[in-house]
């Protein structure tokens, strides 16, 4: 896999990877003996190509990143369940959706990744309700009264990456986080985020790496936004 040169060195990145990509037989050889022995006892076939591509994109990218080898590094999980490298040497979050993996690191601060299909969500007359402040209902609403799927897909992405962000995930409320987006097109995107415990300071973005998907990302720091990379095999010479 073609991973960015500049890994090693970089203070963040954000890999985006088609599960098509992934060599499962090199794959499985990378992981740890109880990551080949959970994915070995997935029976559904779709759910364990997602967990092996997910174990190890984790693995190999967080290697490149430390500059040591996949084999070394250690995971375990958080309070309510986020993976974590064992000795917090930086800090990273994973997403899925349909065929596609996304991977945000950092090594300083906290950060939340989320990516969704946008044609995939569509239960938004029960969702909006239940998770979206008025606020938020009002933006993704039409004149009409219909539902703006893609403008919905946006918050509830920011949404979910914010709370992995914080490491509290569904169990931090979606409905206790709230976001306000705007900015004059076509520049850049003002987008701010509430919870009753207070914003802190983090940085929020939007992304649509590839058609019909959406990203968002959430950050512990301000700064430069990550630059999504479409990771692609390597071509054999």
């Amino acid at each position: 896999m073609n991973f960015p040169e500049t890994m090693a060195t970089a203070e963040q990145g954000l890999l985006l990877l088609n599960l098509a990509d992934v060599d499962e037989p090199g794959a499985l050889a990378t992981l740890s003996a109880e990551e080949r022995a959970e994915a070995g006892a997935i029976s559904n076939p779709p759910v364990r190509r997602v967990r092996l591509a997910s174990r190890w994109l984790r693995r190999t990218a967080l290697a490149g990143v430390l500059d040591t080898a996949p084999a070394t590094l250690r995971f375990e999980s958080g309070p309510h369940g986020q993976p974590l490298l064992a000795d917090q040497a930086l800090h990273f979050s994973i997403s899925h959706s349909g065929d596609w993996l996304a991977l945000y690191w950092h090594r300083r601060a906290r950060v939340g990744v989320d990516i969704e299909l946008i044609s995939h969500l569509r239960n938004w007359g029960r969702l909006l309700p239940r998770y979206f402040s008025a606020a938020e209902q009002r933006a993704c609403f039409e004149a009409s009264g219909a539902p703006i799927p893609a403008q919905a897909v946006r918050y509830w992405t920011l949404k979910e990456a914010w709370l992995k962000g914080l490491g509290l995930g569904v169990y931090g409320g979606p409905a206790q986080t709230c976001f306000q987006i705007g900015g004059a097109q076509p520049g850049p995107l003002q987008i701010s985020g509430q919870r009753p415990e207070g914003p802190g300071c983090w940085t929020f973005g939007l992304a649509n790496p590839v058609a019909d998907l959406q990203l968002a990302w959430a950050r512990e720091s301000d700064g430069a936004a990550p630059e999504v990379v479409r990771l692609t095999p390597q071509v054999s010479h």
